[in-house]
């Protein structure tokens, strides 16, 4: 059977016991905790709305069954409260039923520092942190491709090291398509994009006029930020490096931000409200009759601006965060087996020029950010069940 990965999955046992329980002003349930906790507030509401029972909620497909438009006054009154020191049943004065457990009560508890234990566990136990170092040893960590397939440990360390870092790389892959494989078995999915449905291929093509193609130096940039929602997680998988050339170039622009905001706030300001528009202009064929439209591949940028001081100010502040960029970037040369998976949302990425008469070629694929945080968390599970079953 599939992990299932909820809320509450994520916390483990808490040992505690409801002590009482009772109606309180009318609108409220309140729960006193055997461990000195302070008593807790529901509001009925939220109670009905929530019901865990069969016929408010599906187990199989974990979705609501109740609709919000049926709880009428009545239904959301309780008629008769009882309670064990595991659960709390409530008769509401419709007639149904719901008994929540007290597990499922003491995971929802609405103090604020339960509230904020709640998240930092479920969404925020890892948050991304400034780069500190200035080596790629002391920023970039790594783990072998098959010791992270095989262990929830080391998915936890590398899904972390992400959120954290927003860089890793995996060691000694295969010679072969394997990302998309290696997303699958984490519990990730890639996700495709006009590069391609799967994985995608970057090679030296003496003749190409395509920049990624060639072996001409790349700047620092970030993928597709032409599209509403560009894809965060990258990964590219180095299966022939060049011998002469073609080191990566990486920068956090978290970190490059945050010094901008301190040393240059009207700067940072000014990058930070401002919007900029990136267009795909992509030479395409109309109506499969061979006509087209002529302008070459390219990338525009259009800063919605129409004041020519404003621009000038503008361009300013973008020279002056380039420099910080480029100050703090560190490079890498990744070898055959080599996987680079990066934030593409905040750490932007580069790559040297290398001998246009030597073969280099990589491979690539995109994912949502999201799957690296289901990733994290299922792992989060099989981690905790190991330990439980002293496995670990």
């Amino acid at each position: 059977m599939a992990d299932e990965v909820t809320m509450d999955t994520l916390f483990g046992n808490f040992g505690v016991e409801i002590k009482s329980a009772s109606v309180v002003e009318n609108s409220r349930v309140a729960v006193e905790w055997s461990d000195g906790s302070a008593t807790s507030l529901y509001p009925m509401l939220m109670l009905r709305d929530c019901c865990p029972c069969e016929k408010c909620f599906n187990p199989v497909v974990n979705s609501r069954l109740i609709l919000f438009e049926h709880l009428l006054e009545s239904s959301c009154s309780v008629s008769q409260l009882s309670y064990e020191t595991d659960c709390v049943n409530i008769e509401w004065l419709d007639g149904h039923q719901s008994v929540y457990s007290t597990e499922w009560l003491y995971r929802r508890r609405l103090e604020r520092e339960a509230i904020e234990k709640r998240l930092e566990s479920v969404y925020t136990a890892v948050v991304d942190t400034p780069w500190t170092g200035s080596t790629p040893s002391e920023i970039i960590k790594s783990a072998k491709y098959d010791e992270i397939l095989s262990d929830p440990q080391k998915v936890v360390e590398f899904t972390e090291c992400m959120i954290k870092d927003g860089v890793f790389v995996i060691r000694e892959a295969p010679d072969r398509h394997c990302l998309v494989e290696f997303l699958k078995t984490i519990g990730a999915k890639h996700q495709g994009t006009h590069y391609g449905d799967s994985e995608w291929v970057i090679k030296n093509i003496p003749t190409s006029k395509d920049l990624p193609n060639s072996s001409k130096k790349l700047e620092l940039h970030i993928d597709m930020p032409y599209l509403a929602k560009p894809q965060q997680l990258q990964l590219l998988h180095c299966l022939i490096q060049s011998e002469d050339g073609g080191e990566n170039k990486l920068s956090d622009a978290l970190k490059a931000a945050l010094i901008l905001k301190e040393k240059k706030p009207d700067y940072y300001r000014l990058l930070s409200t401002v919007e900029v528009d990136f267009q795909f202009i992509k030479k395409y064929k109309e109506n499969n009759t061979g006509s087209s439209v002529t302008e070459p591949l390219s990338y525009k940028k259009i800063l919605k601006l129409d004041s020519l001081l404003f621009v000038e100010a503008w361009f300013e502040a973008f020279r002056y965060y380039w420099k910080i960029l480029e100050s703090n970037a560190i490079f890498i040369k990744s070898q055959p087996g080599d996987i680079l998976a990066f934030n593409n949302g905040r750490v932007m990425h580069a790559r040297e020029a290398f001998n246009s008469q030597q073969a280099r070629q990589l491979e690539g694929v995109y994912a949502e950010w999201d799957y690296l945080l289901s990733a994290w968390r299922m792992a989060k599970v099989k981690l905790s069940k190991q330990v439980a079953n002293g496995h670990c």
